[in-house]
């Protein structure tokens, strides 16, 4: 694929769109279909992860102008958003949320390369090279790497949200912090509570905001980054500030509306 002016890009079903070893100068959000990133070796291929519609890949590419660290391509026909230097930098300005996810991934990535590191006392008595970060399409391999599976079921604890308008009851897991948002297959996180039923407008974000249980008192946090807000009775709630909820409260979260109903 040659595209390398910004704006919508169609492919087809097994198109390649990156290449491994290539200088990368844009990036990509998935706006519909699903993408492969994998790496070669030799005539053998690796599959390192299938990204979907509001994912992104080639980020470090555009960052670093450095040769790309895995291939990728369409695993459907997709519609791609090709993002380049310019336009890359009025988009963190007006949507603060791509940024937040591009540092929260490397974060993980830092976090996955340190662990696989040997311990201090383990180092050979020589200089050691600072953990590589990897970006999107070069994620790290061996234990580190595996995606984690989604959080075990809780046991339902007191209160629960009622979603408008189809009334579905949704209890509130047990522990001290409920998140809510959508699954992020670039970070690998899962929420507590999954809004992508309840939002068909995808409005939420993917770590949209918490629930916190404090001395049997409920509160509601919203998470940095976070798009189209949180809103308590209508009122949009302070990004890091904590609101308390009661029975009969409406909460939305971006596009998911709720009702909460404490006994």
């Amino acid at each position: 694929m040659k595209a390398t002016r910004p704006g919508p890009v169609d492919v087809k079903q097994g198109e390649e769109i990156l290449v491994e070893g290539e200088t990368g100068r844009e990036m990509y959000i998935i706006e519909e279909g699903r993408v492969e990133i994998f790496r070669r070796s030799g005539a053998e291929e690796r599959s390192l992860r299938v990204l979907e519609a509001g994912d992104f890949f080639g980020e470090m590419g555009l960052l670093d102008d450095q040769p790309r660290g895995a291939s990728a391509r369409a695993a459907t026909d997709a519609r791609l958003l090709l993002i380049d230097h310019t336009t890359f930098d009025q988009m963190l300005r007006q949507y603060p949320e791509v940024s937040i996810r591009i540092m929260r991934s490397l974060c993980q990535r830092l976090r996955a390369a340190a662990a696989e590191a040997p311990p201090p006392e383990e180092a050979p008595a020589r200089e050691y090279p600072a953990p590589a970060i990897f970006s999107q399409e070069e994620a790290p391999t061996g234990p580190a790497a595996a995606r984690p599976g989604p959080p075990p079921p809780a046991a339902p604890a007191s209160g629960r949200l009622v979603a408008k308008p189809s009334g579905t009851e949704v209890p509130l897991p047990a522990g001290p912090e409920i998140r809510f948002g959508r699954f992020d297959s670039v970070t690998g996180m899962h929420p507590d509570v999954d809004l992508a039923p309840f939002d068909t407008k995808r409005m939420t974000s993917r770590r949209h905001a918490k629930i916190l249980r404090e001395e049997g008192r409920l509160f509601v946090f919203e998470e940095i980054g976070t798009a189209n807000g949180t809103f308590v009775n209508g009122k949009r709630i302070a990004t890091g500030t904590k609101v308390e909820i009661r029975d009969g409260d409406e909460v939305r979260f971006g596009g998911a509306t709720f009702v909460l109903r404490v006994p």
